[in-house]
Formats: structure tokens, C-alpha cells, sequence
């Protein structure tokens, strides 16, 4: 007795399959595109509002929506916690635009030297901003971790504390003002639940035991503390906390969220009075000597060329809160920061730590009352520090810093320096004769903004450790390889490059002033030469402007401040990072999506995987869906035609080369099957590293993903989805080719071979030199190698899919050669020497 097939394997079946298929890659196709939009946003050249942003989460969910409502479909209901995941992401995003705090799920505890500013929705505003002070510029912090927003939503919610709040927005103020008062006391009553408990008391000892202190600090980092409101000492810090008081000072860091005087301070900033989460910085006590504060600018005087600092003995708590007089200092911007101006204030007592965890207030001797608290030397440092600082930041900075008893300087905390408008300067006019311009007008505006220092144009074998720090970076291409040194750059200027570019996104999130597409800068500009990029304006002059330099940091509130702009950063934080990259990995699952590029990524690849399973393909191809490809070379590949993507006439079931009208499968066959390219000779196999791996042949068959049982492309006039294993060599594309530069992408995954894994090895340290050298983004491990380049025009994309059918071939039998590293680069220069070198045209960024 014979059983109907399930419908997906009917005529009409497939017909519905392939269909839905191709609604998931329209709607992925939406989502990068509107996702690339919003990065184009912080550039600055746009203006947006609070409307672009409703829209663009709108837009953006039913896109998502629609992608997993066509994966269930196509996989029979496989994947239904997807909708429940894009329903959590897209009530995080309205609650961000209607200014309710949302944070994301995190681990209770967060190590200081891993955090950024990408985390500040998790580690609050002032510790992920001190966190990467030590993370990209390497400035010296204390040693520290941090308890997460999510834990104290954990420990609100549990206290009751989220349903009360939530039940009472609406409150007059004398009301409101008592609630807060019983919440706060709540908070201080409160038992701290086992779980956080253990995470706190194992932290705090194991940060003193390693970091050498007596004691802890405790400090506030509530989220958007220090941001678009500063909330400057709105919230509570304990200083002196012993592993044993841990517990309590939490609770009364906490429990700040609810003083009286936060809530007036909310109130008055036009904030729901009530809202809020605390993260909570538990960092090491400074033993300091010296303590104070740095201003990069004088407040008083923001056109002069000095920083003001602060500085009185011992720890920094009496001169931060005014409570006791300080010197000042007056230090020039320029180097060598010689004193231009100083008061010694008399610094009868100090803030002290003790043996014992703790603080106390202590005489100073007399002698030691005028004393100045830092060294002209040492001002010297701290202005160099300061500066670094401002010059990240992209503003003027307020500072807190320490001197240890070793003389190190420390920085406790960084934030924007608020100026006053009437005391900005007025617009600059540039003295052409004293700062000639060099470019003007030329390529486009990447990310706007101000950097000025030395030129500095890397070469082929360039590295991370070669860049000076804050040169003016001047590139030929604007190659991948360039965002990974963005951090230390002062500016960045290319030859070629696009605004909606992978190095252009990367130099937004860090906010680099950046030019591309000059087509003339690594000519024009002389490497070692002082220049100033001003990217407001497309304009770059020789010399420091230091006028235009000073009017950039003077602005009141820069766009990056304003609210539109640090929600659409905060909002893009939840949509477009990918933490699912390799399908491989056992966390490549709907359980672990984070963001919306997580879904889709997920999708597309589950919905690959359906298409092209065995019983499947069988079906599809008895609907004349599927299509055997005729070439001279054997790789048993069968096209799966979701429209446009061949011309055969009817009852044919193979293809020619010449019939594939799939514009990114054709460039890719075109190199695969290029003279020489596929060499059919027998290889010199070294017999013992083949027996060495034949123990883990089994391991092999699955290095990427689930494979499918035959060679598979699905294609349409503009889309690639290829699955192609070569002997043990399994390699995956996904690409789209059209005309639209910002819709390109390729991506291109490796793994396998047959040998033992020093060669295999070799051969992905070949892909990855050869994939660089064509401006790809680059990640490998072991053998396997994933590789990036998007948002390229046309030509240039047909240029890199004709390179990698090329790499294919040649790669089948090369790690059998593999014997030394030697051998790597010598190879890599006799397959761009095969191809003519590089791209022939350096191309745009990818």
C-alpha cells in the first residue's frame, strides 16, 4: 500500500516551497537594506526624528515577522519560538522610543576590561565608558567588575518593586516623592536574594585577592547616568567596602534610584520619575596619594588653549563634592602641557583609606598645606591622558583621576564636558594662506566630525601595532582591515571607499571623521605631515587648525548627543550585531537569537538547509524545479531555479555554463572553470599525514553544517545560495549581485581537508591572506575560514566571485603541499600572480 507524499513534495508543493523561499531572502534582502540606511544616519550628513525612528522599527519587525512566518511555513511549523523571540525584540524597541529603561539579558556579573560603550544598556553609561577607556585605548582604570542592569531588574522585580512603579506614573508630586521614599527604604530592608549575593561576595574577593587592594569602591553606573542627562552626583557611591559589607552597599547604591533628590532631578529633566535601572561598578580602592578632577577645556574660558585641572591629597571625594579647596592648575593643550596658569589652594586635611576597609578624614601636615598635589610632570601626563580621552570621545571631557603611591596615574570616570553656549566660540573662518587646503569636495562623507595629526598610510603588510596613535589614516582602498585600527586613528581618508561601506559603519560607531572615494588622497597627502580632516565640511587643510579643532569640541551638544541620535544607536545595538556566525557551533540555534540580524541569519540558513534535503531535491526535480549542471569539470551540481536564474528550454533537465543567467553563479563558475584552474593531476600525498586523519574522517563529513546529499545552487537572476563539497573540502557561498551597491554582499565559508590539521590549517592561513588582499572581512579557526564583503558595486563584486571560484579550485589539493609556514605566502603570491594580482581596480569598501 503505497502513502501520498507530504504536500511540500507535490508539483504544487514545491512550487509553494521555492516561493516562500524566496520571500524569506526578499525580506532578509529589506532588512540589511534598512538596517544599512539607519548606520548611514550616524554619519551626521542626515537629519532624522523621532518619526524615522517609530518607522524604522515598525518596517523592520514585519520584515522579521514575515521572514519566520515563511520559514514555519517551509519547514512545517519547526521554528515557533522565533515569533516569541521577535516579539521580545520588538517590545525593546518600542520601549525605547516611548523612553521607558529596557536592558538586556546579561550575566549577573560583567568583567570591567570587557566592556564598551556598546554595553551601556548592561553596564550603565559610567562603566562602560571606563571600561573602554581600558579596553581600546589601554589608559589605565582600576581593576573591576560590574553588577548588571539585569540583575537589579532581577532584584526590583522580586522585591515587587516593577509592578508598584508601573501602577503609579500618574502620582502628584508630594505622593510621588513619599512613594519613592518607601521604595528606597524597601530596597535598604531588603534581604539580598542568595543568588546575587553569591555572585557579589564571590566577586569582591576575588577582585581583592588579584588586584592587591584593601578595599572596594562601590559606585553607581544607573543606565543613562552620564548620558544625554548626566545625573552628576544624583546617586550614591560607597567607599572603603570590605567583601563582608558588599551586600549592603549595594543595596544603598540601589536604593539612590529612588532618593528624593533623583526623583525631583528626573522630574525637572522631563523623565518618568520612577523609571530607572542600576548597574553598579564594584572596582578596586586607589590607595591615592593625589585625587581630582580634569576639565580638557576651562569652562570659564573654553576659547583658551589650556585644560583645567583639580587637585587635592588623598582620595578624590572632598575635592569632586567641593567640600574642601583645591589647587588649579591651568595646563597648555599643546605639548609639552607647561603650566600657564596655577592657585595653590591650603589642603589642611585628605580623605584617606585605612587598613582596616574603610575611609577617614585626616589632618595633613602643615608643612605639606601648600605643597602642590601634582608635579609639573606629572600635570604634563595627566594632560596627555585628558586629551586622548577627549580626542576618543570626539568632546570635551570631565575627568576623575587618581595618583597611586607607586605615581600612577589612574582614571576613575570620563564624561562629556557640558559648555555653556555663550561661552562657544563663533564659527571658524579657516586662514587659507597660513592652513592651505589640500582636498576639497572630493569623494563623500563617510562619518562627519574634526581630527587633526600626521599622515600615515599603511602598507601591504601593515598590523595593528604599526598604526601610530591619532595619525591621520590615508589608504589607497578602503579595505576591511583599516576598522580594526579605527580606534587610534585621529581621521580616516581613502582613495576609494563608499558611504554605506563596511570601514564607513565601523568609523560611525566610533565616530572617526572619515572621507572616502577621494580617488587622489594617498597622492596628494605626504605620509609624516601634520593635516587636519574636517569631514563637516569635505575639506582637509595642512597643518593643526587647532581654531576649528577647539570650535568642534565647543559645541554645546554635538549631533552624537542628541536623543534621536543615541536612541537610533541604541536601537541599531538591538538589531543589527550578528552573534550567530558560524552554523557549525552548537549555539547556532532560535534559542540563542539576540537581534534581528540573528533571525534572519538563522532563517536563511535553516530555509537552505530544507531545500536542500535528498527527498526534497528528488521531488523538485520531478516538477523541473532542479537542473543538472553540464561542465567539463566534476562537480555534480544541481540548481534549484527559484526564477531567472537559467534558460533552458522545456524537458531539459541539464544546463549549460552558457544557459545560467544567475549573475553571481556565473562569475563564480566562470573562475572555477577557468585555464588551469582545476588541476587534475595526482597530488604528492604525504601518506602519513593522510593515515593520520583517517581516524577522524567521520568528523569531517559535518564541519560546517548539515550537508547536503548532492552539490546544490539555489539561484535566482540576482541570488546565490551554492553548497559544494569538493572531495573533504566543504565550501559555502551566499550572495547577492545586482545593481544596487548597497544590497551586495557575498559570503563565503571553508572548512575540511584531509590531511592532519597543521596543513589544514595552512591552507585556511592561505584563504585568509589571499581573501584579505581582496578587502574581505576575515575570520578563521583551525581550518575553518568565513569571509565578508558587502556593500561593493557590481563590477567589483563579479570580480571577487570570479576570484573565489578560482580559490575553490585551486585549494582542492593544496594542503597536501602545505609541508612548511614557508610555503603559505609563497603560495599566495602565486595565485594573485595567476589571477593578475589584487583587484585590478582597488574597488570600493567592503
Amino acid at each position: 500500500m503505497f502513502s501520498h507524499p507530504p504536500a511540500s513534495e507535490t508539483s504544487e508543493g514545491v512550487r509553494l516551497q521555492l516561493e516562500r523561499f524566496q520571500q524569506i531572502v526578499q525580506h532578509n534582502n529589506s532588512i540589511l537594506a534598512r538596517i544599512a540606511d539607519a548606520g548611514e544616519q550616524l554619519s551626521g550628513e542626515y537629519i532624522f526624528d523621532t518619526q524615522y525612528l517609530r518607522d524604522l522599527a515598525e518596517k523592520l519587525a514585519q520584515d522579521v515577522r514575515a521572514v519566520v512566518q515563511a520559514l514555519n511555513e517551509l519547514t512545517g511549523g519547526r521554528y515557533q519560538e522565533l515569533v516569541e523571540i521577535v516579539s521580545d525584540l520588538d517590545y525593546r524597541l518600542r520601549a525605547m522610543l516611548e523612553g521607558r529603561t529596557v536592558t538586556p539579558a546579561a550575566a549577573v556579573i560583567l568583567r570591567l576590561e570587557e566592556i564598551g560603550t556598546e554595553l551601556a544598556g548592561v553596564a550603565g553609561e559610567k562603566m562602560a565608558r571606563l571600561g573602554e577607556l581600558s579596553r581600546v585605548l589601554g589608559i589605565p582604570v582600576p581593576a573591576g567588575v560590574v553588577v548588571s542592569a539585569d540583575a537589579c531588574r532581577r532584584f526590583l522585580d522580586e522585591l515587587g518593586i516593577t509592578t508598584i512603579v508601573t501602577a503609579n506614573r500618574e502620582l502628584p508630586g508630594e505622593q510621588l516623592q513619599q512613594l519613592a521614599g518607601e521604595l528606597q527604604q524597601r530596597i535598604l530592608d531588603a534581604r539580598v536574594p542568595r543568588w546575587l549575593s553569591r555572585n557579589l561576595r564571590r566577586a569582591a574577593r576575588k577582585l581583592l585577592r588579584q588586584s592587591g587592594a584593601h578595599s572596594l569602591a562601590v559606585r553607581s553606573s544607573a543606565v543613562g547616568e552620564d548620558g544625554e542627562v548626566s545625573f552628576a552626583g544624583q546617586y550614591h557611591t560607597e567607599l572603603g567596602v570590605s567583601p563582608g559589607r558588599i551586600e549592603d552597599a549595594y543595596r544603598r547604591v540601589v536604593a539612590s534610584l529612588f532618593s528624593s533628590r533623583v526623583v525631583e532631578y528626573r522630574q525637572r529633566h522631563g523623565l518618568d520619575p520612577l523609571e530607572g535601572l542600576m548597574a553598579v561598578g564594584i572596582l578596586a580602592m586607589v590607595p591615592a596619594r593625589a585625587s581630582g578632577v580634569v576639565y580638557t577645556l576651562d569652562p570659564n574660558s573654553p576659547a583658551s588653549d589650556a585644560l583645567l585641572i583639580g587637585a587635592g591629597w588623598g582620595l578624590g571625594c572632598s575635592v569632586v563634592d567641593g567640600s574642601q579647596s583645591a589647587d588649579r592648575f591651568l595646563v597648555s593643550r599643546r605639548p609639552p602641557h607647561e603650566i600657564v596658569g596655577s592657585s595653590l589652594a591650603s589642603k589642611e586635611f585628605q580623605v584617606v583609606t585605612t587598613p582596616l576597609p574603610g575611609t577617614q578624614r585626616q589632618a595633613v601636615a602643615p608643612e605639606r598645606h601648600q605643597v602642590p598635589a601634582l608635579t609639573p610632570e606629572q600635570l604634563a601626563e595627566l594632560a596627555g591622558l585628558a586629551l586622548r580621552v577627549e580626542r576618543y570621545g570626539r568632546c570635551a571631557q570631565d575627568i576623575e583621576w587618581a595618583l597611586d603611591e607607586q605615581g600612577r596615574l589612574l582614571l576613575l570616570q570620563a564624561r562629556p564636558l557640558r559648555v555653556s553656549p555663550s561661552s562657544a566660540a563663533s564659527t571658524v573662518t579657516v586662514d587659507n594662506e597660513r592652513y592651505p587646503v589640500l582636498l576639497q569636495g572630493r569623494g563623500e562623507v563617510a562619518c562627519r566630525g574634526v581630527g587633526c595629526g600626521p599622515v600615515w598610510i599603511p602598507g601591504e603588510q601593515a598590523s595593528l601595532n604599526d598604526v601610530p596613535e591619532q595619525a591621520v589614516v590615508v589608504s589607497p582602498t578602503a579595505t576591511p582591515r583599516l576598522a580594526a585600527w579605527l580606534p587610534r586613528a585621529a581621521a580616516v581618508v581613502t582613495d576609494v571607499g563608499s558611504a554605506t561601506g563596511h570601514l564607513a559603519a565601523v568609523a560611525r560607531e566610533f565616530r572617526i571623521p572619515t572621507i572616502v572615494d577621494t580617488h587622489v588622497a594617498s597622492r596628494v597627502l605626504v605620509p609624516g605631515e601634520m593635516v587636519t580632516v574636517d569631514a563637516d565640511e569635505n575639506i582637509v587643510y595642512r597643518g593643526e587648525v587647532e581654531e576649528l579643532i577647539k570650535e568642534h569640541l565647543l559645541q554645546e551638544s554635538s549631533f552624537e548627543e542628541k536623543r534621536e541620535f543615541r536612541l537610533l544607536r541604541r536601537m541599531l545595538h538591538q538589531v543589527a550585531p550578528l552573534n550567530l556566525d558560524d552554523p557549525s557551533s552548537r549555539k547556532f540555534s532560535a534559542g540563542n537569537c539576540r537581534t534581528y540580524h540573528d533571525v534572519i541569519r538563522f532563517a536563511h540558513e535553516m530555509a537552505v538547509r530544507e531545500l536542500v534535503r535528498g527527498r526534497w531535491l528528488h521531488a523538485a526535480r520531478a516538477g523541473q524545479s532542479v537542473y543538472r549542471l553540464a561542465v567539463d569539470i566534476p562537480i555534480d551540481l544541481l540548481i534549484i531555479d527559484l526564477g531567472g536564474g537559467v534558460e533552458v528550454p522545456p524537458g531539459r533537465s541539464e544546463v549549460s555554463l552558457e544557459e545560467v543567467t544567475s549573475a553571481p553563479l556565473l562569475f563564480l563558475l566562470r573562475g572555477l572553470v577557468g585555464k588551469g584552474v582545476w588541476a587534475t593531476e595526482p597530488a604528492d600525498m604525504d601518506l602519513g599525514g593522510f593515515m593520520s586523519s583517517a581516524t577522524r574522517t567521520s568528523s569531517l563529513a559535518t564541519p560546517l553544517t548539515v550537508q547536503p546529499e548532492q552539490n546544490v545552487a539555489i539561484v535566482s537572476t540576482h541570488y546565490l545560495s551554492l553548497n559544494l563539497k569538493l572531495g573533504y573540502h566543504y565550501n559555502l557561498v551566499n550572495c547577492r549581485l545586482a545593481d544596487d551597491a548597497g544590497e551586495n554582499f557575498v559570503y563565503f565559508r571553508f572548512a575540511g581537508g584531509v590531511t592532519e590539521l597543521a596543513r589544514r590549517s595552512r591552507r585556511a592561513m592561505f584563504l585568509r591572506r589571499v581573501l584579505e588582499r581582496y578587502d574581505f572581512v576575515v575570520e578563521s579557526k583551525g581550518d575553518l575560514v568565513i569571509a565578508r564583503l558587502k556593500m561593493v558595486d557590481g563590477e567589483r563584486l563579479r570580480g571577487s566571485l570570479e576570484m573565489i571560484g578560482r580559490l575553490v579550485g585551486f585549494t582542492r589539493q593544496l594542503d597536501i603541499y602545505l609541508r612548511s609556514d614557508e610555503l603559505v605566502e609563497a603560495y599566495v603570491e602565486k595565485f594573485l600572480s595567476a589571477a593578475g594580482g589584487t583587484h585590478a581596480a582597488a574597488g570600493t569598501d567592503g
